[in-house]
């Protein structure tokens, strides 16, 4: 009858000490689904033919594992808006980035999927490509993609987004992986 007791007091320790352990171990001794520690180097730019006008880099920082985590960037600020006469609301402009999973998918190959959002002012009228009158507000610019990458260590995307509807500006973006080790 001791005997029975001690065991069974012995399995429970084991049942409730054991998978525990088991689970961290396993973890981590699998191959491809330990947590890699990342950063994405973004760099949206803004070209005029070949006239580089702009470039804006942003870096997050990225876990990829065997579970996804989110991981966000935000970059604005919020400007007065004229809806009606003397009637203002505040439109957020600026960047927005998204890395909704960054999964380890082999040796030293990830997977990502991207949101970039990006508003900004614009000059120019967008029925005739001329600058507005004094007086007359800007037009508001809106950007969004969701993309889809597959990256070494090192490796850098370069992709062209959109063209500008307003000025004929393209927009690229840059990808850089880099695994800290």
């Amino acid at each position: 009858m001791r005997s029975a007791k001690f065991l069974s007091v012995l399995i429970l320790g084991f049942l409730c000490l054991g998978p525990s352990g088991v689970a961290q171990k396993r973890h981590i001794t699998k191959p491809g689904m330990a947590e890699s520690f990342l950063k994405l180097h973004i760099v949206i730019m803004e070209f005029q033919g070949h006239k580089e006008l702009s470039r804006l880099p942003y870096t997050i920082p990225v876990i990829a594992g065997p579970i996804s985590l989110e991981s966000s960037l935000r970059m604005g600020v919020n400007v007065q808006v004229m809806t009606n006469k003397n009637i203002y609301q505040y439109r957020q402009i600026g960047t927005n980035i998204d890395c909704l999973t960054a999964r380890s998918i082999g040796p030293d190959l990830y997977l990502f999927s991207l949101i970039i959002t990006r508003s900004y002012l614009s000059n120019h009228r967008i029925t005739k490509n001329i600058y507005p009158r004094a007086g007359e507000p800007p037009a508001i610019v809106n950007l969004s993609s969701q993309m889809n990458l597959l990256m070494r260590n090192g490796q850098t995307i370069t992709t062209s987004l959109a063209t500008d509807p307003v000025n004929g500006h393209v927009i690229r973006v840059a990808v850089t992986l880099q695994v800290l080790k």
